[in-house]
């Protein structure tokens, strides 16, 4: 999971210019795919199929077809949530870092119930659902483009703010600190809500003391641009090669090696996964220090991730704790520790 630790409902419809098997459209409509042929057919024409995609915790995903060639419908009541899009996708795009053109956008809700985005879909998959099988040069070839990214983003000029930003205003923080800590308190408050604390409660100490230790490098961390849920989710890959970069809700301002942190969480323990990482590490030149600090939010990541266990995001999550994750997330935190100790 990669986290997309985020508390909305998003639907998101992707729209593919290769052609792939989508199940025809059924006889009967649920009432969210009928809100999508409806959309699409106002701009586009005849839906020729509608396929639900389980895919994330915070999206509701549909891929559809018109005239042999896919599209991405996102829609969102809170169109705060979504509309971020609409201003980062021209700013990438800009860059030179392949992105998925807006096809059409509404946010006025009172039309659908929902505000929308009608978007291309670029080519592949995420990366998550196919790094296992890459080759070492692939994974290479994939690190080098990812680090070109976080190069180019680097240019964008913040607020001077930090965290999330979801629009012209910036982040809602004024120090990377105040950004960790306030991260760090969602995840456990999560894990209280459910009871899963309890499991869990050996580690919360430790982790705290761990970080805790960084509270001046913290402090000092620049405001910089990033795109933070650049894991196994948004990252697509086609034919072993990266082609392209999705769901643009959302930049952050902050340390871009937390985005680091994130993709060697996202395989911690995994020889493909320490590949790729190492990769992307070695092509943005980090050196020492800022490769342990890359450790120190792998650490982050997967504590926050672990206290997600049992949360109900949305219909594709379950509130019921899953115990054999459990065990396997409390096993990589405590690595993890030992690893920043």
């Amino acid at each position: 999971m990669e986290d997309s630790r985020k508390f909305y409902l998003l639907v998101v419809i992707h729209l593919d210019v290769m052609k792939k098997e989508t199940q025809s459209i059924p006889s009967e409509l649920g009432e969210m795919e009928l809100i999508v042929q409806n959309v699409v057919e106002q701009h586009l024409g005849k839906v020729e199929s509608i396929e639900r995609l389980r895919t994330g915790i915070c999206n509701e995903v549909f891929a559809i077809e018109h005239n042999g060639v896919g599209y991405i419908v996102r829609m969102n009541k809170n169109v705060a949530e979504m509309r971020g899009s609409s201003l980062f996708i021209p700013k990438l795009d800009a860059l030179g870092i392949r992105v998925p053109k807006i096809v059409a956008e509404e946010y006025n809700t009172s039309h659908v119930g929902f505000g929308y985005q009608i978007l291309e879909r670029l080519p592949g998959t995420d990366l998550g659902n196919v790094i296992e099988s890459l080759s070492i040069e692939q994974l290479k070839s994939v690190a080098v483009d990812v680090a070109e990214i976080f190069c180019k983003l680097r240019t964008v000029p913040t607020d001077g703010t930090y965290g999330l930003v979801m629009d012209e205003h910036g982040g809602k923080f004024s120090n990377w600190l105040d950004w960790m800590k306030d991260d760090l308190k969602i995840s456990e408050q999560r894990a209280r809500k459910t009871g899963f604390i309890q499991q869990i409660v050996h580690l919360v100490k430790p982790v705290h003391r761990t970080l805790d230790r960084y509270e001046f490098y913290f402090v000092q961390v620049p405001s910089t641009t990033y795109y933070g849920d650049i894991a196994g989710k948004n990252v697509l890959v086609d034919n072993g090669k990266f082609s392209g970069l999705v769901d643009l809700d959302a930049l952050a301002y902050g340390d871009w090696l937390e985005a680091i942190g994130r993709i060697r969480a996202s395989w911690y323990g995994s020889d493909y996964g320490e590949t790729y990482t190492r990769a992307v590490m070695d092509a943005l030149e980090l050196n020492d220090e800022q490769r342990s600090m890359v450790c120190v939010y792998s650490l982050h990541h997967r504590f926050a991730w672990m206290c997600e266990n049992g949360v109900a995001f949305n219909a594709n999550t379950t509130g019921t704790i899953d115990q054999e994750k459990a065990m396997r997330d409390i096993d990589i935190v405590s690595r993890l520790l030992q690893e920043c100790a």
